[in-house]
């Protein structure tokens, strides 16, 4: 939460989504959480940081 508070609050927002079991990791996002369930992974990522650059930094 805190890394989230302070790099990506004001940013793009993160990218969620649903695959099959046993989908090879080279086919899921580069740097992306995984979290893995009975029948499926769920990935979060955020944009690359290039797209953070763009964004005013968080407020004090």
């Amino acid at each position: 939460m805190r890394v989230w508070d302070r790099d990506y609050r004001n940013g793009p927002s993160p990218d969620f989504a649903v695959w099959p079991l046993g989908t090879p990791e080279k086919d899921l996002p580069e740097n992306a959480m995984v979290i893995r369930k009975r029948h499926s992974l769920i990935t979060i990522s955020w944009p690359d940081i290039s797209a953070r650059r763009q964004v005013a930094p968080p407020t004090p």
